[in-house]
C-alpha cells in the first residue's frame, strides 16, 4: 500500500471525526474575529457599511446589508461543517 493509499483509507477516516468539531469552532471563531482570505473580514464589512450609512444618510440599510453578508457567510460554512461532521460521525 503506498503512503498516500494508507492516508486516505486507514489514518483520514481515523482522524476527522476526532478533529471535526475543534476545527468547526476553530473556523466559525476566525471567520468572525479576522479576515477571511484578507478580503473579508468583520471590521471590514461593518467598517465600510458605516461609512456607506454615514455617507447616504442611511445607516440602517447598509448595516442591515452587512449582517445579511455576513450572516450568510457564517450559515453557508455552519451547513458545510455540519454534512461533514455527518458524514465522519463516530459511530
Amino acid at each position: 500500500m503506498t503512503p498516500r493509499t494508507y492516508m486516505i483509507r486507514i489514518v483520514w477516516p481515523q482522524i476527522v471525526p476526532l478533529a471535526l468539531p475543534s476545527f468547526t469552532n476553530n473556523w466559525l471563531v476566525l471567520l468572525k474575529t479576522t479576515a477571511l482570505a484578507s478580503i473579508l473580514g468583520l471590521h471590514d464589512i461593518m467598517y465600510n457599511a458605516h461609512q456607506a450609512g454615514r455617507t447616504s444618510q442611511e445607516p440602517f440599510l447598509f448595516l442591515l446589508m452587512a449582517f445579511c453578508i455576513y450572516l450568510g457567510l457564517t450559515m453557508i460554512s455552519d451547513v458545510g461543517l455540519r454534512v461533514l461532521g455527518k458524514r465522519y460521525a463516530l459511530k
